[in-house]
């Protein structure tokens, strides 16, 4: 949420909407490859041995991580900041 209010601040007025609208479909399109990735991890792990129950979460934690890692690799230009 924060790297989109970051970004909106830099598109023009004229192009929010359509901003907004290309946020949501590629949203929609990461939503339809991930899902049945995750639930395809989540049913292999329900046939292993209890300890491997949270492994779904490690690998959430990992692409959490990844993409903590690409926003802060955000780098604002210098005429949009405030001293």
């Amino acid at each position: 949420m924060s790297v989109v209010a970051l970004t909106t601040s830099w598109v023009p007025d004229s192009l929010r909407a359509q901003f907004f609208g290309a946020i949501q479909v590629f949203e929609n399109i990461g939503l339809l490859i991930s899902d049945p990735i995750m639930q395809g991890i989540f049913a292999a792990v329900l046939k292993l041995p209890n300890a491997w129950l949270a492994l779904p979460f490690f690998v959430v934690s990992g692409l959490y991580l990844c993409a903590a890692i690409c926003s802060l690799s955000l780098r604002i230009p210098q005429e949009y900041t405030l001293y």
